[in-house]
């Protein structure tokens, strides 16, 4: 009989180890970013991505070719896939690492006034420590949201590089929602520079930096064809927002407590897979 066979090679691929049943998962992985209004383009350019179980070894992507990719191309919403249907083990992860390329030219800024500046991001990693799990049936979906607000620094003499201080959140796309509306132009004054902050929880706002309460995430004000202000808040996990709009986004440094004034402020909740409707 053949079964007895069956059995014992079964056993026999247990017993050592074998990866038959290893890859048992699969991963979309996409980048996403919160707005930053001081720079025309912000560029990265990502070599390899690694993550790493909680027990285990660590599983690495190699990206061939490499994806370069501005960053501020990924606002409101627009994503940029970085794997898809990749097989992996699943169960529990802890970290995330994107491995950028460091070669010159390779990751750079260029300002509203048109000039071009390297960027320099500590050992061309953006790493980030976070809890999340593959799952053994389907494709698990994550969002890495890369926040520039929090992150870029301004050179501090002329000649010096741009320095990306990495703030990441890393977001299951099944446990997100979307908060979107308009504004009335009553509310965009002249000179204004216009961002959605975004809290967690019914909270009073502050800056980016400042002693109070820290933005979650932030959100571009734009303009349509027709004049109309608008806004998307993505990837927002399943709760209540406080929403405060401010006319200052480009006073806001990330490492200074700045007097930032808020012209509307509001409350709503978001509901995963679902958008919400909050206009001002």
């Amino acid at each position: 009989m053949r079964h007895p066979v069956f059995l014992v090679v079964l056993l026999s691929l247990a017993l050592c180890g074998c990866d038959l049943f290893k890859n048992d998962g699969k991963l979309d992985l996409q980048l996403t970013d919160a707005p930053y209004t001081d720079a025309q383009r912000v560029v990265v350019t990502i070599k390899s991505i690694r993550l790493q179980p909680r027990d285990g070894h660590h599983e690495s992507f190699t990206l061939d070719p490499e994806v370069q990719v501005d960053l501020l191309q990924l606002r409101n919403g627009v994503v940029r896939q970085l794997l898809g249907d990749e097989a992996l083990p699943s169960g529990d992860y802890e970290s995330i690492r994107l491995t950028l390329d460091g070669g010159s030219g390779n990751n750079y800024v260029q300002t509203l006034s048109g000039g071009t500046y390297p960027l320099d991001v500590p050992d061309d990693e953006l790493d980030l420590d976070a809890d999340y799990a593959i799952d053994s049936h389907g494709t698990t979906g994550l969002t890495l949201d890369v926040d520039l607000r929090r992150s870029l620094r301004a050179p501090d003499r002329s000649g010096d590089p741009y320095r990306l201080v990495p703030s990441l959140r890393l977001i299951n796309n099944d446990d997100a929602g979307t908060i979107s509306g308009t504004i009335r132009n009553s509310l965009i004054g002249s000179g204004c520079v216009a961002a959605m902050y975004i809290y967690q929880g019914k909270v009073t706002p502050d800056d980016v930096g400042g002693s109070g309460a820290q933005p979650y995430s932030s959100a571009d004000v734009v303009i349509d064809g027709s004049g109309s202000y608008g806004y998307v808040a993505a990837f927002l996990p399943a709760g209540t927002y406080t929403l405060a709009l401010t006319c200052q986004a480009d006073e806001d440094e990330p490492d200074l407590n700045d007097a930032i004034d808020f012209v509307a402020v509001t409350h709503v909740d978001a509901r995963a897979g679902h958008t919400e409707t909050q206009n001002f």
